[in-house]
């Protein structure tokens, strides 16, 4: 017994017809009555009482069509979730994150998301923001989430999409003269020792041209590796740093540091994604949040995560 004799079957007994159930599924009768026959061999049962006129259903073969008819439709429901779960287990979309951005809401939208496509995996991978940005550029990411301090214009063939913003906040240790304010303005950061983890040329010559922008003139630069070691910089040695809120979780040696925000300062948090990326599911993500329809250089969102 196989489907296709099963198929012509149940074709037969709907039309109690040979003819027609053979114009129905574009085969020629002789092909239907040789199924037919050879299921009836099968099962050792006669399914059709047929003469020259009339074709109609025995007893058994009533029977039989009861439960034809729900294997066909069962076969069908089988094979129409086996290929809607195999469409989307070949669906993989890879998230990077930066550390200490994993509780905001976009992460809640990524989960909602999975759950309303079963088989779809999903990879989040929180680093820091040198090495997303490189593993975004490499094509191993198909979207990050990154504090960013200056816009991704300076490179091509990249889009954002604002999905909220951050306070601003001055990293120093608690023997700095400027740990006795409530807030500092980019004026009062003039002249400090400003730390931060190494940047590519690139990156850096649009973050320090942000710096100028915003009146921020440092008295010296000092790289170090992470952000742990930038946190042992200051704590030890003094300087500051500048870090969104969020990435506030994050630092070590937090007994001896204090932590200021700076007035009217906001940073934008921001899923970047490659223009020419064609991955199907980050496509399908990115319309179920607006974030498609609404990228560019200069989408800003007034939510302060």
């Amino acid at each position: 017994m196989t489907l296709q004799q099963l198929k012509y079957f149940v074709s037969v007994a709907n039309h109690l017809s040979f003819s027609r159930a053979a114009e129905e599924n574009y085969v020629s009768q002789t092909a239907i009555s040789q199924q037919i026959k050879l299921l009836e061999e099968d099962l050792g049962i006669s399914l059709f009482d047929r003469t020259h006129r009339w074709v109609r259903l025995t007893r058994a073969g009533s029977v039989y069509y009861e439960y034809a008819q729900q294997i066909l439709d069962l076969a069908e429901m089988a094979a129409s979730r086996a290929r809607a779960i195999g469409s989307a287990e070949e669906q993989k979309l890879t998230v990077g994150i930066m550390r200490g951005l994993e509780s905001i809401p976009f992460v809640e939208q990524l989960l909602d998301f999975q759950a309303a496509h079963p088989g779809l995996e999903i990879q989040l991978t929180p680093s820091h923001y040198k090495e997303l940005r490189e593993l975004l550029r490499d094509g191993q990411l198909d979207l990050t989430v990154v504090t960013e301090l200056y816009s991704v214009e300076g490179y091509p063939g990249r889009r954002q999409h604002c999905i909220g913003q951050a306070a601003h906040y001055a990293v120093v240790n608690r023997q700095s003269h400027l740990a006795r304010f409530s807030a500092l303005t980019n004026a009062q950061l003039t002249g400090e020792v400003f730390c931060t983890v190494p940047l590519a040329k690139d990156s850096w010559n649009l973050f320090s041209h942000t710096l100028e922008e915003k009146g921020l003139k440092t008295q010296r630069l000092i790289f170090r590796d992470s952000l742990e070691a930038v946190a042992f910089e200051i704590a030890f040695h003094g300087g500051y740093t500048i870090l969104a809120e969020p990435i506030l979780r994050q630092l070590p040696f937090t007994k001896y540091l204090v932590t200021i925000p700076i007035e009217n300062e906001l940073v934008p948090i921001n899923l970047v994604w490659n223009e020419s990326n064609t991955n199907p599911a980050l496509h399908s993500f990115l319309s179920s949040i607006g974030a498609e329809e609404n990228s560019g250089r200069d989408t800003v969102s007034s939510q302060v995560l």
